[in-house]
């Protein structure tokens, strides 16, 4: 028997014997003293009860478990009823803004998204053709280039191969979308896919809708609590690249930043880095938030991934995000030939002049074994 003592903190629970109609002694109840785990906000305590047989031997334990869900701090549970124009019940509120202790960490992303969004309510004073074409352009690079084709498919779900120098290039494109470091950003991916729509998904919006858009972002606390540390990015941790990129990652958007100005003055600042950044963010968190709320499920992935056209369009194919739920694996989310997917075609490109290799795509098979008994129209 190993005995533990009770945590700061812990509340006594009682735990009664189960019977059985062969078992004719039981010895008592035990009380146990629990406490939140750690990485857990739901805790799961089994309960031996020793017993004696008609036939005068111990038998194996009898085994209770009882699953106790514990509240984080600055987290009320309930029903607090469905998203707009949505079947999804919001069952955790959290508050990431008020009564909790910010890490200098969360101060300084919440600094840096706050100042994107000031700095791009310059741009209807600034406007010019110029500098809307940087924008644009930098939309491209950062969002296709960096976010959706190098941090999503290539480096979270290793849907292809690239050589390294062009990996590389793609990753730092990544870098100047200003959503973190390669590391980061795929670590927190993963744990997304590996506890999606669950008490440990770092963004889901069972927590409300803002919270899955972007409120998740300001509160890595509570990420590394859930999940863990970036332990599930070992294969970029290997590599010194992505070590220097974390290392020197806020020097980058600065350099990239004076590099606009230089270029084309303030308004080459304001639609290049405010604009475009605050655009590019947006976009983004619409695949973590609008795309687990509002749209049609064509497979059954046990979570509430929907394909949704519109996010398709805005985020270069990510939009069809059922489907990519289903082959986590896929280079290709748009499956149909009308589901428009301009990552896919980037991929495609590379691929066919030979950049592009071990393309992965779900197979026939693979597509039966998650479709719904009748799959609807996707």
């Amino acid at each position: 028997m190993v005995m533990v003592a009770p945590l700061p903190g812990t509340k006594p629970i009682q735990f009664s014997a189960l019977r059985h109609p062969k078992l004719t002694k039981f010895v008592p109840s035990r009380t146990l003293e629990i406490t939140r785990l750690p990485h857990c906000a739901n805790v799961k305590i089994v309960a031996f009860s020793s017993a004696w047989s008609s036939i005068g031997k111990w038998v194996s334990p009898v085994v209770k478990a009882a699953s106790i869900s514990v509240p984080e701090s600055g987290e009320e549970e309930g029903n607090f009823g469905k998203i707009f124009l949505s079947d999804v019940v919001v069952k955790r509120r959290r508050n990431v803004y008020w009564g909790r202790q910010w890490s200098s960490m969360d101060v300084i992303t919440i600094s840096v998204v706050g100042s994107m969004h000031v700095l791009s309510l310059f741009a209807p004073f600034v406007v010019n053709w110029a500098a809307v074409g940087v924008a644009f352009g930098l939309y491209l690079v950062t969002g296709l280039l960096g976010i959706t084709l190098s941090f999503h498919r290539n480096l979270s779900h290793r849907a292809f191969k690239l050589p390294k120098w062009l990996e590389y290039l793609f990753a730092y494109c990544g870098a100047q979308a200003l959503q973190g470091h390669p590391i980061d950003w795929v670590s927190t991916h993963r744990y997304h896919h590996q506890f999606c729509d669950s008490e440990r998904d770092p963004h889901s919006p069972y927590e409300g809708f803002w919270y899955s858009h972007m409120s998740w972002f300001f509160d890595n606390k509570t990420i590394v609590k859930r999940c863990g540390g970036p332990n599930n990015a070992s294969d970029l941790e290997k590599q010194p690249f992505y070590k220097f990129l974390e290392k020197t990652y806020a020097f980058h958007p600065v350099a990239l930043a004076a590099l606009l100005y230089a270029l084309g003055g303030f308004p080459f600042l304001v639609w290049g880095m405010g604009v475009r950044t605050v655009w590019v963010y947006h976009i983004t968190w619409l695949v973590n938030s609008a795309c687990h709320v509002w749209g049609k499920q064509a497979w059954n992935t046990g979570d509430l991934s929907r394909n949704n056209w519109w996010v398709a369009v805005l985020a270069f194919g990510e939009g069809w995000h059922n489907n990519h739920h289903a082959f986590e694996y896929s280079a290709r989310h748009g499956l149909e030939w009308w589901q428009l997917d301009a990552t896919w075609y980037v991929v495609r490109f590379l691929q066919a002049i030979g950049l592009a290799t071990d393309v992965k795509l779900p197979s026939e098979v693979q597509k039966q074994r998650v479709g719904f008994a009748c799959n609807n129209s996707q």
